[in-house]
């Protein structure tokens, strides 16, 4: 089972997981100005091959949600399983409880997948984009009976 989860927005991220364990971790494609790079990412999902690929239902009304609605149109057209999740659900979940402190998120994907860079190329900290689209991955894998619960 190969989960992906895509953590959406500017500053997001998307993540792979290869029956449970940690296979792949870049940062969201964008373009010169900031958008998603739908081809991009359609290369991307392409090249992975996920069984499922999940993303947060984002409620703000900004660009994010233009992101969440390129990554389910991109997950169509290669016939990708999609799951769009609440924020609740998931952090719930994972987390075992919803909670917007960001590090929360950080430590438990460091906790699951250890050998997982959380830091961007040029920075020195952990990037909490990078880690909740691993935790979104490990969501749809563990949902679906693909991974190992920890």
């Amino acid at each position: 089972m190969r989960s992906c989860g895509i953590d959406v927005g500017q500053q997001g991220a998307v993540a792979l997981l290869a029956d449970g364990k940690f296979s792949r971790l870049v940062d969201i494609p964008v373009d010169s100005s900031r958008e998603l790079d739908s081809l991009a990412l359609f290369h991307l999902l392409l090249e992975w091959e996920p069984d499922l690929v999940v993303f947060e239902n984002i409620f703000r009304p900004n660009q994010t949600i233009r992101f969440a609605g390129e990554v389910q149109a991109v997950c169509k057209i290669l016939q990708v399983e999609s799951l769009m999740v609440a924020i609740t659900s998931w952090k719930t979940a994972v987390l075992g409880r919803n909670t917007s402190d960001k590090k929360v998120s950080v430590d438990r994907c460091r906790e699951l997948f250890p050998d997982a860079d959380l830091i961007r190329p040029g920075c020195r900290v952990s990037n909490p984009d990078r880690a909740e689209a691993l935790l979104l991955a490990y969501y749809g894998s563990e949902l679906r009976g693909g991974g190992t619960r920890k």
